[in-house]
């Protein structure tokens, strides 16, 4: 009886860790979503800043911190930092998170983010002037693209 109480034990917890998973992966999805959502709407730039920053206070209430998803909506509040605040201090420290989040997880699927990220900070680096860190990170982009990139 104690063999089948822990068999059944183990197979709940299992149930238990599978459903978790999957519901977090679907949250993710569901993240990703909102992002591209917010990213093509007719938004002004400041509202989808706004909306951005608000995601990310959802994430970090409920999802991993090293979510592609996470790493996503960084790169979207720098880009809008640099389009409708022209904050570009805050555009770079934004997309150097995401930069390093994206490293930290050492996966090849995450490098359109890499290049978004990279492509973020040389843009916000030569409005502000520094010719040689743009041109540094212009040059990353173009050695990670294999092919045509859009933001």
């Amino acid at each position: 009886m104690k063999k089948l109480i822990k068999k059944l034990s183990i197979c709940a917890l299992g149930l238990v860790a599978h459903s978790f998973l999957f519901s977090q992966l679907d949250n993710s999805q569901n993240i990703y979503r909102q992002i591209i959502i917010i990213d093509k709407s007719s938004q002004s730039n400041a509202e989808k800043l706004d909306n951005f920053y608000t995601l990310k206070s959802k994430i970090e209430n409920t999802q991993p911190l090293n979510d592609s998803a996470y790493i996503l909506d960084f790169l979207k509040i720098s880009k809008y930092e640099f389009r409708a605040r022209n904050d570009y201090e805050t555009s770079i420290a934004y997309a150097i998170q995401a930069l390093k989040m994206c490293y930290g997880l050492k996966k090849e699927n995450l490098k359109f983010l890499r290049v978004n990220a990279c492509y973020n900070l040389a843009s916000s680096y030569q409005k502000l002037g520094l010719s040689n860190r743009a041109l540094a990170y212009y040059d990353t982009v173009i050695a990670l693209c294999d092919k045509n990139f859009v933001d």
